[in-house]
């Protein structure tokens, strides 16, 4: 097995490369992200900076500074003095990355992860032919899904309608698989 590599934008971050990330936040962000522009590269980058915020051993200058890239994001938006579903106090950042609303809830005193929520945007996209826009709404089994990651586990609370694991769900962009994952 090969070390420990977290992946951002497609690039591999190795464990032993932590410590010689940047602190500087314009310079993290070039290191992580590289040339690449567009909505891809601003989802893998909130994503990347979910996963070394949420799952590596970050010393505090770097979180604060993958705090800083995350709030930076084009598109990013910040909320102060939000609650997790256990009601912890942090700063959400939330974007819309094609059919899905990505959040997390950070601690800005420690910069950790207190909550990861992924949502299916209901917002006038076209979920294939049933949900043109103009036609109603997604079929009920489809939305709203809204899934959880809090302290490692991941769930999709009991009130929420969610198809399948692995079912394809049709969207404008082309078809998408939902995978359900425990971490």
């Amino acid at each position: 097995m090969g070390p420990t590599a977290y992946v951002i934008c497609g690039r591999p971050v190795l464990w032993d490369d932590l410590e010689k990330l940047p602190t500087d936040p314009d310079a993290l962000r070039a290191r992580l992200v590289g040339k690449d522009t567009g909505e891809s590269a601003a989802e893998g980058l909130f994503n990347g900076v979910e996963e070394l915020l949420a799952r590596s051993p970050a010393e505090p200058r770097l979180r604060a500074a993958l705090f800083k890239v995350l709030t930076g994001i084009p598109g990013a938006r910040v909320t102060e003095r939000v609650k997790d579903s256990t009601g912890r106090a942090g700063t959400a950042v939330d974007l819309d990355a094609g059919t899905w609303r990505l959040r997390l809830i950070i601690d800005t005193g420690a910069f950790h992860v207190l909550e990861t929520v992924t949502t299916a945007r209901n917002d006038g996209l076209s979920w294939g032919d049933a949900a043109a826009p103009g036609r109603g709404s997604p079929p009920p089994h489809h939305l709203p899904l809204r899934r959880a990651r809090l302290g490692g586990a991941e769930a999709v609370p009991a009130d929420v309608a969610a198809p399948p694991l692995g079912r394809t769900l049709s969207s404008a962009g082309g078809p998408c698989i939902l995978r359900l994952r425990k971490h």
